[in-house]
């Protein structure tokens, strides 16, 4: 996956996270289950799934400081399955 600066999901100043959880869906779900394989059900890695998402959403809001979103959901989706 290309890295993908965060403003190519900007709309009217805010985040675009519909664009963004169609596009990095499968990604995450792919280090959820690399990371953890069968450990998991399939409800918890949903939610590990959904919590990436919202805590990039927050972070955006709350200091805009993200560049490569590729980049940045890994390492939150890598924390959260920590």
């Amino acid at each position: 996956m290309s890295k993908e600066v965060i403003e190519k999901y900007i709309v009217n100043e805010k985040l675009d996270l519909d664009k963004i959880v169609d596009n990095y869906s499968s990604y995450v779900k792919t280090i959820i289950n690399n990371a953890v394989g069968n450990k998991l059900n399939a409800e918890d890695k949903e939610e590990i799934l959904l919590d990436a998402f919202f805590i990039l959403w927050k972070n955006y809001n709350d200091n805009k400081n993200i560049y490569a979103v590729d980049s940045y959901i890994a390492g939150i989706t890598r924390n959260l399955v920590k």
